[in-house]
């Protein structure tokens, strides 16, 4: 295959990515569009109907979990034909992960979840795709909230040494025995430690895997069953560097915020408790 053909194949699978996002999308978004209308018309004539309520709010959940799940699918499709190209830009990554958890527990806080989030002092400016670091913490802190227990508190912490930039995620949860652990990366893997049954769509931490590779990243993982999880991102950073503080640091943030917002609140609201 030379070269022109090449570019039509890869033009030809990002119009089938794009074709396949929007028509999932659009009837999900027709959904979104009328359950207010619905839930005020229940809250009007059948005020105290709770199992309307329950099944309106499965209905939304539903949909927003169908929303992740095509983020993902479509995010997978674009590395595994080498399309996901890296858009990077100059970022100071504390500020960064002050600035994403913050705006996390913000949406969390109403569902009961607490999130504490130690980063250095020390200002870190470096060379990075915001868009996929941003998707990778998504999937990782969707994880940790829905396999975490009754606490509902997760914990984020960073560290710089030489050229590298940790992240670490720990929940309180049920964590995972060595098979899981075997094939937590395994496309398509998933399994609830309640029931012993496929939890999801089993992409989440596959993408997780593959766009830290695409920014030349790590993930491990360290779990005892019972005692939670800790999943720790290690990102060799060839640019970073402390910054003074004197200089004009808004230039090198990329909050999430005011990235793909409808991204941050599509899987901060698919999160179920399967510990009810």
């Amino acid at each position: 295959m030379n070269e022109s053909e090449l570019d039509n194949k890869k033009a030809e699978i990002l119009r089938h990515i794009s074709t396949a996002g929007a028509g999932f999308r659009n009837p999900i978004s027709r959904i979104f569009g009328v359950l207010p209308s619905i839930r005020k018309t229940i809250s009007e004539f059948l005020p105290e109907d709770a199992v309307c309520m329950e099944r309106l709010s499965v209905i939304e959940q539903s949909s927003y979990e169908l929303l992740r799940s095509l983020r993902n699918y479509m995010e997978y499709t674009r590395l595994n034909a080498d399309l996901a190209e890296n858009h990077v830009q100059k970022i100071e990554l504390n500020g960064f992960i002050q600035e994403f958890f913050t705006s996390a527990a913000e949406l969390l806080q109403e569902q009961g979840y607490t999130l504490s989030c130690q980063t250095q002092r020390s200002l870190i400016l470096c060379d990075t795709d915001p868009e996929k670091l941003s998707l990778i913490l998504l999937n990782l802190l969707s994880n940790a909230c829905i396999y975490t227990l009754e606490d509902k508190h997760i914990e984020i912490l960073t560290a710089a040494q030489d050229d590298n930039y940790q992240i670490s995620i720990r929940d309180h949860g049920y964590g995972m025995n060595e098979f899981c652990l075997a094939h937590v990366f395994d496309p398509y893997f998933s399994y609830d430690p309640v029931s012993g049954d496929s939890a999801g769509a089993g992409i989440g931490m596959t993408v997780v895997k593959q766009l830290c590779e695409q920014i030349e990243g790590t993930c491990t993982i360290e779990s005892t069953p019972g005692a939670g999880t800790t999943v720790t991102l290690t990102f060799p950073v060839r640019n970073m560097r402390d910054i003074s503080p004197a200089l004009p640091l808004q230039t090198y943030l990329t909050p999430y915020r005011t990235g793909n917002m409808s991204d941050f609140i599509v899987f901060l609201k698919s999160i179920r408790a399967i510990c009810k």
